[in-house]
């Protein structure tokens, strides 16, 4: 991960020294209420991405004090971009017309038409650059590793690795002389946030730095609490809930007289899914104006144990749900309202069919059991003791 940190800092070196610095013009914010537009579904072709940026060549208005690159030839500021791409003129078109309104400022004249091209970037840029950095040889993409990565951030995106190899394309600082300057406090926010889910998915074990996590909850809860930044929670709302799965959904596994933090479900396995407890801990001592450190300190003071080859388990469960996305809601309900129920486990019922109970706790021992049960229920929060056992990570369901 430090390697990672360093490659990506060097990247953005290169990104700050391509931008000049702004001028002072202030931009109207996009009205709270309101979604913004996304670029065209023409601009999914070649033809329609062109199309849009060559319209507003000739409307370049606002932002004036915004120095902008003059020109450039794809060719030459992008030589490995090119090299993968040459042989793919419609693909090579997307990214061309994509690096000229970044790095040209063209048809950027507000900060809507900021928002219309992050979501290219999301919807088309990753996508179609993906596969071709995949495709590159193992040895080959090392030895260029930092090449690549600084152009890609010259374009706002980075490498995601994972045991030191390609592990994705994610999102990096993009606009950030525009950004400090002309944006509303949302967007910048919004683009960091980017930024941080990128790092969040990098590294051997993806749970060991959790830095990256509290970042996006952090910056999450003032996208969710400012009613003018409520187009940007919308977009990061996904990736904002599994940041706070992350920091909640744990369980500790007991295993040859060690304790360890797993992240999600009811793993035993350390890879991926091994935290550090510190880390956890952490979240609660730097970031205790979060409305979701006291969850967080009550969870990690009554934490979910289990041993390294469970046969049953006691669920203290509050309530059940029908789908995984049912239950991903009624968890963040939960937790939203400062009530620590931070788990949700398929279980075969007895009827047979497979549903979620969203759950409290869960132990081994009957007696930890019921007295998580006791503290559930003296917390205000109605639950049951579900009696279940394990085959696998499957979960059959005994008795109450």
């Amino acid at each position: 991960m430090q390697i990672h940190f360093s490659l990506y800092k060097h990247g953005l070196i290169v990104l700050l020294a391509s931008l000049l610095a702004c001028g002072t013009d202030t931009q109207q914010e996009s009205p709270p209420d309101q979604e913004s537009p996304i670029l065209d579904t023409t601009a999914s072709s070649p033809k329609g991405l062109v199309e849009d940026l060559d319209g507003n060549l000739s409307s370049s208005r606002g932002l004036e004090g915004i120095a902008r690159v003059t020109g450039f030839k794809f060719e030459e500021r992008f030589p490995l971009l090119y090299e993968m791409l040459k042989e793919n003129t419609d693909d090579l078109t997307i990214v061309n017309a994509y690096a000229r309104k970044v790095l040209m400022r063209e048809g950027i004249n507000n900060e809507e038409d900021i928002i219309n091209l992050l979501d290219v970037r999301q919807e088309q840029i990753i996508p179609l650059l993906g596969p071709y950095l995949e495709q590159i040889d193992g040895e080959k993409w090392y030895q260029s590793f930092e090449s690549i990565e600084a152009e890609l951030n010259q374009l706002g995106l980075m490498q995601i690795t994972a045991e030191g190899m390609y592990a994705g394309l994610g999102k990096a600082d993009i606009f950030t002389d525009l950004l400090r300057t002309e944006a509303s406090n949302g967007l910048r926010q919004f683009v960091s946030f980017g930024s941080y889910e990128s790092l969040s998915r990098g590294g051997e074990y993806p749970y060991a730095n959790m830095e990256p996590y509290f970042e996006m909850l952090r910056i999450g809860e003032k996208l969710m609490t400012d009613k003018k930044a409520r187009i940007f929670y919308q977009k990061v709302k996904e990736e904002f809930q599994r940041a706070l799965r992350a920091t909640t959904d744990i369980h500790i596994l007991e295993e040859n007289g060690q304790k360890s933090i797993l992240v999600g479900g009811i793993h035993t396995d350390l890879y991926p899914f091994m935290s550090e407890t510190e880390s956890h801990a952490k979240f609660v001592k730097e970031y205790p104006n979060s409305r979701f450190a006291p969850v967080v300190q009550r969870i990690l003071a009554n934490t979910s144990t289990i041993s390294a080859k469970p046969e049953t388990i006691y669920l203290i469960v509050t309530e059940w749900a029908e789908s995984l996305n049912e239950a991903e809601d009624k968890v963040f309900e939960y937790l939203n309202a400062q009530k620590d129920v931070p788990h949700y486990l398929q279980v075969r019922r007895g009827n047979g069919s497979d549903q979620y109970a969203i759950t409290y706790r869960f132990f081994e021992d009957e007696t930890k059991a019921n007295t998580a049960l006791k503290k559930c229920r003296d917390s205000g929060i109605q639950a049951d003791l579900l009696f279940v056992s394990v085959k696998g990570e499957q979960l059959y369901q005994i008795g109450i």
